[in-house]
């Protein structure tokens, strides 16, 4: 066999290959841009198996600080973040004197660009698209440029395995990538697209927590009421009975101090039964009493804000709060309980909310009530879209 492949590939190579005497050419290793020639007869020639390029590691450590220079053979390139240099950024330099049509892909191993950029930047003079430098910026992200006479030129760039990323506002990362979709923790239902240039605002759109599944609930007096798995949510409905008739499904409460923020789509209508109502609530399995905080629309006194007590589903107490309130099809409603005090409230953003009212955390029940509920009344209806405990 004769072999003329060149071992360190300083510019465009031939290689010439032919089998004199097995009829298999069972590896050949050829470094850098490959191109291929025969001679002769074609079927003196077999190539079997793959032609690969082996993928270099550059690693991110305290000793570099983050500041990488990319080499000329360095075809596929693995960027991996060990320790975050403490300008928060990764630099790699492409190089200054790259052959024509070379090659580079590089890829964020470690899934970290979103916290910790790459800023890929070409030698002075040369541009990137024409733009100074490109920058990844979503977690496994990718890139893959090609040198093209006198200025690189992006072959084709990826969002690696999210194309929709989250986090604190603070932490949303410079438009980079057309396309890229950015939903904040802490916002008030708006979402980003990234354009390339700037983020435009969509929505609205929350981050959302699945609740817990239908069979995950304690049947406390749901009847023949419809209680299902929808999607990623929970649909409660009932039909006409005599008021108050709650279906109520419980959980065990979490451990003091705690938060429930769940997001609700009521569906409500002026029965025969009125008021029609829904929502979430605090039971103590001792003493079956609730404590409910709903809204509520009836033919007489319209739609409203409540939280009352019942001492069973079907046997009203008293009302801590009622009052006149505006609802959008969208409500988040919180149960907090410190240990001490139990407090609702209510947003129609996610964000902000208003509440109501204050209590010690025994009133009404003997001790802390140990179960959390959801809940709708007689004619009623509501879908459970997100369930977040704290």
């Amino acid at each position: 066999m004769a072999d003329t492949t060149k071992t360190a590939a300083d510019q465009s190579f031939f290689v010439f290959v032919k089998d004199t005497n097995t009829g298999k050419i069972r590896r050949m290793a050829i470094p850098g841009d490959v191109q291929i020639g025969l001679q002769g007869n074609p079927a003196e020639l077999q190539l079997l198996g793959r032609l690969s390029l082996a993928a270099t590691d550059y690693s991110i450590v305290s000793e570099n600080q983050g500041i990488l220079y990319v080499k000329n053979d360095d075809t596929i390139i693995s960027v991996s973040l060990f320790n975050t240099p403490a300008l928060g950024r990764i630099t790699l330099y492409l190089p200054a004197n790259p052959r024509n049509g070379q090659l580079h892909f590089i890829k964020d191993m470690t899934g970290t660009a979103g916290s910790v950029p790459i800023d890929i930047v070409p030698s002075p003079g040369a541009l990137i698209d024409q733009v100074a430098s490109k920058t990844l910026t979503a977690p496994f992200g990718s890139i893959a440029l090609y040198w093209f006479g006198d200025h690189w030129r992006i072959l084709v760039s990826g969002f690696g395995s999210v194309g929709v990323t989250s986090g604190t506002f603070a932490t949303r990362p410079s438009p980079a990538e057309t396309g890229r979709v950015f939903v904040p923790t802490d916002g008030v239902g708006t979402g980003f697209i990234d354009n390339g240039v700037a983020w435009q605002p969509f929505g609205p759109t929350w981050i959302l927590t699945k609740p817990p599944v239908s069979a995950s609930w304690t049947n406390i007096s749901l009847g023949t009421s419809q209680f299902i798995n929808d999607t990623d949510s929970l649909f409660l409905s009932a039909s006409a009975g005599a008021a108050p008739d709650l279906k109520v499904a419980t959980l065990a409460a979490p451990a003091t101090p705690y938060k429930i923020t769940a997001l609700i789509c009521p569906l409500l209508t002026f029965g025969t039964n009125s008021p029609s109502s829904c929502g979430i609530g605090w039971r103590d399995s001792n003493t079956s009493r609730l404590a409910m905080f709903f809204i509520s629309l009836s033919l007489t006194t319209g739609n409203r804000i409540v939280y009352n007590k019942f001492n069973t589903p079907t046997s009203f107490n008293s009302s801590y709060f009622d009052a006149l309130g505006f609802f959008s099809p969208f409500i988040w409603m919180r149960l907090e309980n410190d240990g001490t005090r139990r407090r609702i409230g209510y947003s129609t953003d996610g964000k902000h909310f208003l509440f109501f009212s204050s209590t010690v955390s025994t009133d009404f029940f003997t001790v802390s009530p140990n179960q959390v509920c959801i809940f709708v009344d007689s004619e009623s209806a509501m879908s459970v879209l997100s369930w977040k405990v704290e």
